[in-house]
């Protein structure tokens, strides 16, 4: 997804305010952590992530009739992998969603977080409940930009 498009599904739910130049100078926490350096995102990751982070912020969001299937278009673009079933409530946040690989029937409930840098799999029918946050990096207490990554693997049925 190019930038001009973006700007068309951002009006498409209710953001109007961008043009393409506001959308390609947006830069997300990502960019700035180490991982940003070592896989940087394309234009079309930038594009997808901020879409699903804009759903959250306006009126629409809240109507999960919109929300789930948008999140749901979203996820199949931007995962690694996308099993069909997929169900992510509001305030769901990741950073590297192409390190990120759900089976089918997964959910996830309000607020969760899930930190990619290492990579994320969740097997068919996993489920995250609210605000669970989830991470496949550490790092030293005396230099947080050494880091240390590992995949993080949630089986089948895990709830």
């Amino acid at each position: 997804m190019d930038s001009k498009n973006a700007v068309r599904a951002l009006k498409l739910i209710g953001i109007d305010d961008y043009s393409e130049e506001d959308i390609k100078s947006f830069r997300l926490w990502g960019d700035y952590m180490p991982m940003g350096d070592v896989d940087p995102y394309t234009e079309t990751q930038r594009n997808l992530h901020i879409l699903w982070e804009s759903v959250d912020r306006v009126p629409l969001g809240v109507n999960c009739n919109f929300a789930v299937p948008f999140r749901q278009i979203i996820a199949k673009k931007l995962f690694k992998k996308c099993g069909d079933g997929f169900v992510a409530n509001e305030g769901c946040r990741f950073n590297y969603g192409h390190r990120l690989e759900v089976g089918d029937n997964v959910s996830w409930n309000a607020g969760c977080y899930i930190d990619t840098k290492g990579g994320v799999k969740m097997g068919d029918f996993a489920m995250l409940t609210e605000y669970v946050k989830i991470f496949s990096h550490s790092h030293s207490e005396h230099d947080h930009m050494q880091r240390e990554y590992n995949g993080v693997e949630i089986g089948a049925y895990a709830k």
